[in-house]
């Protein structure tokens, strides 16, 4: 079996990302891939550095200042578009940037995901609660508040969720840590993670519920939500948090 880790570092200034990625702590088992548009960015100790460019994105309709995030968010959201022998793989993790590793990434692929996992057949999706809002009304709250200028984007969303009669009770999940099964069902879920997020002015956390409650009868999201907790030996370190978070963990009920 084997296991990728990802991040991206996108971006015109090379002053303000060069000390943010931390290195990866080596192990034969995951390959680690740092995806960049960035040509003269050096990538940490323990990252393989690829160069991407926005082929995949380019007909989209955002600011030039939108652009570089957006790119981070494709690479994030569709991992098929970007990794090499993404099919080889059983198991993505994708950590943002401000994410140091403690312990070689494979004890948290360990951690997290259930033993016994049939990868090419189970839908499989982990990741943080959110480590202040429990519900994605908080979240809409909250940005508008900070970016009353998003308002129009938001209430499409809303539309969208009245369309699938969306339902908040998943709680908010916070995705600077995103560990995925390789199969059909993840790359369906994935599609349908990135049309939401195009529809919601690139935000990835909010629309993560939404993604989720649209296949509940994959996730069976209701009886598979599990809180793991680092000990105090931590697997990780989210920069600027005070504590190790909580995870949300949510896989196929014929598999627990």
């Amino acid at each position: 079996m084997t296991y990728c880790v990802f991040t991206a570092v996108t971006g015109s200034s090379l002053d303000a990302l060069r000390d943010n990625l931390k290195p990866v702590p080596y192990d034969e088992s995951v390959k680690a891939y740092c995806f960049t548009n960035l040509g003269g960015y050096v990538a940490p100790d323990g990252w393989e550095k690829v160069l991407v460019d926005d082929a995949k994105i380019k007909d989209l309709d955002v600011s030039p200042s939108q652009r570089n995030r957006l790119l981070a968010r494709s690479i994030k959201l569709r991992p098929d578009w970007y990794i090499p022998s993404y099919r080889s793989f059983a198991y993505l993790m994708w950590v943002d940037g401000n994410v140091e590793f403690l312990k070689p990434p494979i004890v948290f692929f360990q951690e997290v995901i259930p033993k016994g996992s049939q990868y090419r057949k189970t839908p499989f999706f982990a990741t943080f609660t959110h480590h202040e809002r429990t519900s994605m009304a908080q979240e809409l709250t909250a940005i508008v508040q900070m970016r009353p200028e998003e308002i129009s984007q938001l209430e499409a969303l809303e539309a969208k969720c009245r369309e699938v009669k969306f339902r908040d009770d998943l709680g908010l999940m916070e995705t600077c840590v995103v560990i995925r099964s390789v199969n059909r069902f993840m790359n369906r879920f994935n599609e349908t993670w990135w049309d939401l997020l195009i529809m919601s002015g690139l935000r990835d956390q909010i629309t993560l519920p939404i993604a989720l409650h649209m296949y509940r009868k994959i996730f069976s999201v209701n009886s598979l939500v599990y809180r793991w907790r680092a000990s105090e030996a931590a697997d990780m370190h989210v920069m600027d948090w005070p504590k190790a978070p909580w995870v949300h963990r949510l896989s196929h009920t014929s598999k627990i």
